[in-house]
């Protein structure tokens, strides 16, 4: 067992991150069953799984559960290389299943969760359904903040563990302690998947097909960005969609509002 906490602490949490992604990348492998997209795809999912749940093992063996705390120096470590794990894992999907450079998938990967929205990958409009979903995902991940999201499982934590929720996530400022920070990480990815679900809903009723809403809803909320189609939204003025406008328009209103502190929407709900 490590004896340093600050180390132990930064291997179980990055351990714990690991094992997330392991069991968010079965979601993009079901859906890879569901269209038939082959065995290449399936392995390119089914390996990802694999490495991340080798690594997670890996990082948690000489880690003491029972000794671990959290300050800031240990949060921003944490976060700084939490975000290197999850891109990394995250590129092995591009690299296996549609053959792309390590520099292209690992450069899509950081692009994904840091929701930064630049794109290397062309070609897109022919690519996997369950890839396009993945790197969808990503966005959505990142957009309220992966971090927070493990950060509900890892409870064990003592100390500033509020210190995680503040350096990690863009879109909720933090500057002191927060009551209760978990059941306030449970409020803000509620309202966070939320607005997604409406965002969804009125993209179909303006004649999206399911899967192209879903998709672009996760990277609306999260301002990332990222699209399926090489021209991006511009796609459904191209394509003939008559509602072209209304499209871009709701688009962009959800942008708007995935931009905006989400603690602002907790706040106006009391």
């Amino acid at each position: 067992m490590l004896k340093s906490t600050k180390y132990n602490t930064i291997l179980y949490f990055l351990s714990i991150l690991a094992f997330i992604i392991g069991f968010i990348i079965v979601i993009p492998l079901l859906l890879a069953f569901f269209y038939q997209e082959g065995i290449n795809i399936y392995q390119a999912f089914y390996y990802t799984i694999i490495v991340s749940l080798i690594t997670g093992t890996i990082l948690k063996l000489p880690t003491d559960p029972e000794n671990i705390y959290i300050d800031l120096t240990t949060a921003m470590l944490l976060c700084a290389l939490g975000w290197i794990i999850v891109s990394i894992l995250g590129a092995l999907p591009f690299m296996i299943g549609i053959e792309k450079s390590f520099v292209d998938s690992f450069f899509e990967a950081v692009s994904g969760f840091t929701t930064t929205g630049i794109t290397v990958f062309t070609g897109l409009d022919s690519m996997p359904k369950s890839i396009i979903f993945w790197r969808s995902l990503m966005q959505l991940l990142g957009g309220l903040g992966i971090l927070t999201f493990f950060l509900l499982i890892s409870t064990r934590a003592k100390g500033e563990t509020w210190q995680l929720f503040s350096a990690e996530s863009h879109k909720i400022n933090v500057s002191r302690p927060v009551p209760n920070v978990f059941k306030t990480v449970k409020i803000l990815w509620m309202i966070y998947l939320g607005f997604m679900l409406l965002e969804s809903i009125i993209l179909i009723s303006l004649g999206l097909a399911p899967f192209d809403a879903l998709t672009h809803s996760f990277t609306t909320l999260s301002t990332g960005g990222f699209s399926q189609y090489d021209a991006s939204i511009a796609y459904f003025a191209d394509n003939g969609y008559s509602n072209y406008i209304l499209i871009e328009y709701v688009i962009t209103f959800f942008m708007f509002l995935g931009g905006v502190n989400l603690v602002m929407y907790n706040k106006l709900c009391k």
